[in-house]
């Protein structure tokens, strides 16, 4: 048995800070994304494109946030896309901003690059 790979990744903007965690399973990810502390929040799964299909597919699920599911999709659709795999995320942000949306994303692009680095 091989445990998870677990990355954690902290964006620092002006007026806010994302704190991320990606746990890498053999066949998928777990993406958590806050601002403030992690928490059950907007729940997301999404699955790779295949030839069938242009774009990665997801659903948000509105059991703990609710108001934001589009958010979640968006950021999960993003993650399944650039990795190839099989998401889901918890999205638990105070406030919903593009920017906040936008580092989310910047952070797993940069856990990406940490592990080509490897």
């Amino acid at each position: 048995m091989v445990f998870p790979v677990v990355y954690n990744k902290k964006i620092d903007k002006e007026n806010f800070t994302i704190y991320v965690t990606a746990l890498f399973l053999e066949n998928g990810i777990i993406f958590l994304a806050t601002d403030k502390t992690f928490r059950l929040g907007n729940l997301a799964i999404a699955i790779p494109s295949f030839k069938a299909l242009p774009s990665s597919t997801s659903v948000p699920l509105s059991i703990f946030g609710g108001q934001e599911d589009i958010i979640a999709k968006i950021i999960t659709e993003k993650i399944s896309s650039l990795s190839g795999k099989a998401v889901v995320s918890f999205i638990s942000l105070s406030s919903y901003e593009n920017e906040k949306v936008i580092a989310c994303i910047e952070a797993f692009k940069q856990i990406l690059k940490e592990i080509n680095k490897q």
